[in-house]
């Protein structure tokens, strides 16, 4: 069968792409932009075209008739896919549709994880348990895995492990064999107007499995009549950060125990390695998590403060039709964070007669209102992650918009540490480059300082530095934060991020400079302007 995938780099429709190219199917598909997702698929042989006007599409179904056209729910009726498809006669579904046929001609057991919050990372540790203990496995998982792609079938499996999203009550085209219910909070109000439109969902995905592991505090009652439920009220003890990781844990270690499957779920849960997006560690200290529900960020936060005693929130509210249902629910949430920065809310999928809430009226209730900052993705907000960092905070960034890839853009970027060192009298002492010829910008005057190494922090860079380019005796912890600056075009055509630190109050007598012409001393109130100081360094100094 020839399957085209419409927005394939989607975390739905991404995993779902995978598992049938490894069911043998011939595969291809399209998106808006290339992402992590695209690139994993490219790299697995399937033909991706950045782009969706329609043109791809004709062209692989006049080489192999396209025999389904599967998208995803966000694409409008009018999409020109769509259209084209409809024009030449191919067969379009959601993605449920096709995954369902799949399940049901390899004749495969469904387990599905469904729930408001937890559903990815439960999936992802039943994944992996069943896999570190040797048993065959069919999945799919709304996110990009370290120990495997998101997607795959494997012939030998007895299971299919997914994760059942209840989006457009997608959960409500499956009738599984085991489904593990994580948490019910009202979520989705674009596709249940009500709670108890929700609740209601919930009840009857309850009814089409045949069994059924749920909480008895997670409106365990919508369960009670069910004669397969098994209705837990005690989280176990197992090593992992996190209340609500140890409560997801607590379901696949009962999973395990329902299929009958020996061996020790617990220890090998101590060494799950996560799933991306998921409060995963992207640097030192530095955090990312899709969580943008306020139960999500109390939980996340929770697990945050097992790591750090000083927490900061980086926060991007999604979707604005979202933000109308739980604008009441900020309140202690954040109690966690020593600060919050909040940004704009990332709109999608948005009912045009609902007025945009602004940040001020969505933090209004919030019960630690006073360390809330209200943002924008900028220069500035990389500026107060990376002073965060250097004071020894966990900076964790939260959302499930556009918050990820902008801090993964950041952190990509070439580093470079830099020290201004100032006299007991605040004058400035900078490194002043030799006249050499061939020597890129002769004369110039910058700080002290070069490029962050690996596996350093830019603290240690600058210390380092410090030390290979004078004789200054200083104790490391004189050296302060003071800003970090975009640089968007170095000699070598690329860009970085320089990081200034302060070194105040040194006598620099017999102060010899091992690298350049030696110093220059530099006033930093006056007009800098017909100086050659290099023009980071001229910003730097303009915040003194």
């Amino acid at each position: 069968m020839n399957v085209y995938f419409s927005g394939i780099g989607g975390v739905g429709i991404g995993p779902l792409a995978e598992i049938a190219f490894d069911a043998g199917y011939d595969v291809q598909g399209s998106d808006q932009q290339a992402s992590l997702m695209t690139a994993k698929l490219s790299e697995r042989g399937i033909t991706v075209n950045i782009g969706q006007d329609g043109n791809f599409l004709e062209a692989c179904h006049e080489k192999n008739p396209v025999d389904w056209l599967i998208y995803t729910a966000s694409l409008p009726s009018d999409h020109p896919e769509l259209l084209c498809a409809q024009a030449l006669g191919i067969k379009t579904a959601k993605r449920d549709e096709l995954l369902a046929h799949i399940i049901k001609e390899r004749d495969l057991k469904l387990i599905a994880i469904a729930g408001t919050h937890g559903k990815t990372t439960t999936t992802g540790m039943l994944i992996w348990v069943l896999k570190e203990l040797g048993i065959p496995v069919s999945y799919s998982v709304g996110s990009t895995l370290s120990f495997g792609p998101s997607g795959k079938y494997d012939p030998n499996s007895e299971y299919f492990v997914y994760e059942c999203d209840e989006f457009d009550e997608n959960f409500l085209h499956f009738s599984p064999f085991l489904s593990l219910i994580t948490s019910i909070d009202y979520d989705h109000p674009d596709t249940y107007p009500t709670k108890q439109n929700y609740l209601d969902a919930f009840a009857q995905f309850g009814r089409q499995s045949t069994q059924l592991i749920a909480w008895q505090s997670q409106h365990g009652e919508l369960f009670h009549d069910h004669p397969n439920a098994w209705l837990l009220d005690q989280t176990l003890t197992v090593q992992i950060p996190g209340e609500h990781n140890r409560r997801n844990a607590t379901l696949v270690i009962k999973t395990i125990e329902k299929l009958a499957i020996q061996g020790d779920a617990g220890t090998i849960l101590s060494h799950f390695p996560g799933t991306d997006r998921r409060f995963e560690r992207l640097a030192d200290n530095l955090y990312s998590d899709y969580g943008h529900h306020p139960v999500e960020i109390a939980a996340t936060l929770q697990l945050a403060c097992e790591l750090s005693e000083h927490v900061v929130l980086i926060y991007q509210p999604h979707q604005n039709v979202r933000q109308h249902e739980v604008r009441d629910q900020y309140t202690n949430c954040f109690e966690s964070a020593e600060e919050v920065y909040w940004l704009p809310t990332y709109l999608s999928r948005e009912d045009p007669n609902l007025p945009i809430l602004p940040a001020e009226a969505l933090t209004r209730n919030i019960t630690n209102r006073n360390a809330v900052h209200i943002v924008d993705l900028n220069d500035e907000l990389w500026n107060v992650i990376q002073k965060s960092l250097d004071e020894g905070k966990l900076v964790l960034c939260m959302g499930a918009g556009s918050i990820d890839g902008w801090i993964r853009e950041h952190i990509a970027v070439n580093r470079v540490a830099n020290v201004l060192v100032s006299t007991p009298e605040g004058t400035l002492v900078m490194q002043q480059r030799d006249n050499t010829p061939g020597i890129t910008n002769p004369g110039m005057i910058t700080g002290f300082g070069g490029a962050v190494e690996p596996g350093e922090t830019t603290r240690e860079a600058a210390i380092r530095e410090l030390h290979e380019e004078t004789n200054l005796k200083f104790n490391e912890n004189e050296l302060t934060y003071h800003r970090t600056i975009f640089q968007p075009i170095v000699n070598d055509g690329t860009s970085r991020w320089v990081t200034y630190y302060r070194l105040r109050d040194q006598n620099i007598d017999g102060l010899e400079i091992y690298e350049g012409a030696g110093y220059a001393l530099v006033d930093p109130s006056v007009n800098l302007s017909e100086l050659n100081i290099s023009e980071t360094a001229k910003k730097a100094i303009s915040f003194i």
